[in-house]
């Protein structure tokens, strides 16, 4: 979609019809290996996954609806509660929203584990001279910045988890950033020197405090909002078990969010012959001298387990003190909150 804006810039500018041959093969040559990959097996299961057709909650808005018009009255229902209008208003819903004041400047998009706490995509600052741009466009009749920003959600309205979602329309800075240097230009323009020095000075002080407040955000609250989301000190404990577990005759580790996947990573082992099916979901997962089990507190679920000899024991969350362990490590989240626990057995 972005890329065919080329030919809405070459038709207004004039440009050749070899050129537009040539542009023509390239924009139909990613929407043709777009479509391959949604008919591919692993396509078609991410499609699954977030395309707004398999939304369940738009069934029960249905179903909602026309329940609230009554048991006889179906032709209403059918007509004004059909698939067609819900998915309809929802998809121009989700359009409008990437242009909402909430997600450009206050809160920005989803997923949350990406965001800066009250921070949109671009600053407050910025707004007059976007405006500025937008009329430049129009005057120049250079509408190519204009158009990037326009379609750049149209893929993105087509999903339904996440949404608003930053990562699907990240092309809509490209548009804005054009918009935004065609506005400070035009500013460059102005005839009188002390309306040109003065706009642009009030801007500078007013983007260096959102700069300011931005670089809080960033270095004070980003890494304890929803730290949850990032898995912190995830890292941390598997290096720890790396470094540990062959001191011990048996350990025995928390894996309610597949740590075993984090240890394999940070010990390089690639190894295709290695089998550890996350969707299924194992309770039990054996790797050399190392017992995962995907449940927070192993205190009650070790009596099943042969626990002779030396035993480490990695437990996740807040979990109760375990008689004849000492406790070694701890790791806590930027949340404060605890995330795993090391016990050695005394």
């Amino acid at each position: 979609l972005v890329l065919s804006g080329v030919f809405l810039q070459y038709f207004v500018g004039g440009g050749g019809k070899k050129d537009l041959r040539k542009l023509g093969i390239i924009v139909a040559a990613f929407f043709v290996l777009f479509f391959v990959f949604l008919a591919s097996p692993w396509g078609s299961g991410r499609g699954e996954q977030v395309l707004i057709f398999n939304n369940p909650s738009l069934s029960t808005v249905g179903e909602r609806l026309s329940f609230g018009d009554g048991s006889g009255n179906v032709f209403s229902a059918r007509v004004f509660h059909n698939k067609i209008v819900i998915h309809f208003r929802e998809v121009v819903g989700q359009y409008f929203s990437y242009f909402s004041g909430e997600f450009l400047f206050m809160k920005g998009g989803l997923p949350d584990r990406y965001k800066i706490p009250e921070q949109g995509l671009v600053y407050f600052s910025m707004l007059p001279f976007i405006f500025l741009g937008i009329a430049e466009s129009f005057r120049r009749k250079v509408y190519f910045p204009l158009y990037i920003l326009l379609v750049s959600p149209l893929v993105a309205v087509f999903t339904f988890d996440d949404v608003p979602n930053i990562n699907r329309v990240s092309l809509m800075l490209v548009g804005l950033a054009l918009l935004f240097a065609n506005g400070v230009e035009s500013v460059f323009f102005l005839k009188k020197n002390i309306l040109k020095f003065g706009t642009l000075f009030l801007f500078s002080a007013v983007l260096l405090l959102e700069f300011v407040y931005f670089m809080h955000q960033y270095f004070v609250h980003e890494d304890q909002h929803v730290s949850v989301y990032r898995n912190d000190s995830y890292i941390q404990v598997a290096d720890f078990i790396l470094k540990e577990h062959k001191n011990y005759d048996k350990v025995f580790v928390s894996n309610v969010d597949d740590l075993v996947v984090y240890v394999w990573f940070l010990e390089g082992n690639y190894d295709r012959n290695l089998r550890y099916e996350i969707n299924k979901k194992p309770f039990v997962f054996q790797y050399e001298n190392i017992t995962f089990m995907r449940i927070d507190c192993l205190n009650n679920s070790l009596g099943s387990f042969d626990d002779s000899g030396k035993v480490l024991l990695v437990n996740g969350g807040d979990c109760e003190i375990i008689p004849c362990f000492d406790g070694i490590s701890f790791w806590v989240r930027g949340d404060s909150m605890m995330v795993f626990g090391a016990f050695k057995e005394v």
